[in-house]
């Protein structure tokens, strides 16, 4: 038994035989328990979240400025957690699919030879999303878990863009002001991007859990701005979100 016990490399079925060999030897009875423990398990979740945006860019042009007036997105999830894996139990997976909305508006500004422009444009942002995860618990009781997840995320946005509003200023007539509509923003759609996430989930009942989740996520070129023929100038996103939910 000592040479199979060195040699184990600590799973299910070397646990398994080395408890089935020393019964043997021993002439003990037993009965193996571990087939009426299910491989895993399959729970529904639901959450409901509150995002905020963080933009930059790295090709923005000299006298150029941006703001955008709102950055908190209201995000909803539901899909399920495949969990308690019997061969590894602190590894989780989750596939959901969820709805995030955002409305705001963007100001802008930028020199044009003698004239300054400045630019407003006011858009709505919906978005499907379908996160899926793998997690990885660090600390894990019956009635706590605390996780960290890598997640990869499919986002199908589209965004309804009024017309733009231009001012355009001449230095050289003070008081003078020109107008013009145009778009000056636009959303990118159809993108996978990584992420991460942290988690903890809390035992309320036999049938029901709490679970809180805090993810960051970074969109590169995520939303393209021109004002007139300037150069076209990418903004990437850093995305952070936290949700509350069930797990039943």
């Amino acid at each position: 038994m000592q040479d199979l016990i060195e040699k184990s490399r600590l799973d299910e079925q070397d646990f398994i035989r080395i408890l089935t060999q020393y019964h043997e030897c021993e002439e003990l009875p037993y009965k193996l328990h571990i087939e009426k423990i299910p491989f895993v398990k399959l729970s529904p979740t639901f959450s409901l979240g509150l995002g905020a945006d963080f933009t930059s860019a790295s090709n923005v042009p000299n006298k150029f400025n941006y703001a955008f007036t709102n950055s908190s997105r209201y995000v909803a999830f539901a899909g399920f957690r495949l969990h308690d894996f019997r061969r590894f139990p602190k590894s989780s997976l989750d596939l959901r699919i969820g709805y995030v909305m955002y409305s705001g508006t963007i100001d802008a500004s930028i020199y044009k030879g003698n004239d300054l422009v400045t630019a407003s444009q006011t858009f709505r942002e919906n978005s499907i999303v379908i996160p899926f995860s793998y997690n990885y618990s660090f600390v894990k009781r019956k009635d706590f878990d605390l996780y960290l997840g890598l997640v990869l995320s499919g986002w199908f946005s589209s965004g309804i863009t009024e017309l733009g509003i231009l001012e355009l200023t001449a230095t050289y007539k003070p008081g003078e002001i020109q107008l013009v509509e145009e778009k000056i923003m636009r959303v990118s759609t159809n993108k996978v991007f990584p992420s991460l996430k942290t988690g903890a989930n809390f035992t309320i009942s036999d049938k029901m859990k709490v679970f809180t989740e805090l993810g960051v996520e970074f969109f590169k070129d995520y939303y393209n701005v021109q004002i007139l023929a300037s150069p076209l100038i990418n903004l990437n996103r850093t995305y952070v979100s936290l949700q509350l939910g069930l797990e039943f």
